[in-house]
């Protein structure tokens, strides 16, 4: 998926479910930002030959990259949640 389609899929969830608890976080541009982020590390997964990655993301990126790397063992692909401070 391009960023372009990804960010506004983004931003439309964004504003229906989560603009009360981030007012004004999640512009159209942000929304952009995250979304060429997401798709580049898609991409340097399918490019590279490396079998691990290390990929401090949201939960919602370890699925992708199980679902558009299916080559790459799901093994490697593993979720921890981080401790926010």
């Amino acid at each position: 998926m391009e960023a372009n389609t990804l960010a506004t899929e983004w931003y439309d969830l964004f504003s229906r479910y989560a603009a009360d608890l981030y007012p004004g976080r999640y512009t159209r541009e942000k929304c952009l930002q995250l979304a060429e982020q997401a798709v580049g590390m898609v991409e340097h997964a399918h490019r590279s030959a490396t079998q691990k990655f290390i990929v401090a993301t949201e939960k919602g990126m370890v699925y992708r990259l199980r679902k558009e790397c299916p080559q790459k063992p799901s093994s490697r692909f593993r979720w921890k949640p981080s401790v926010a401070t």
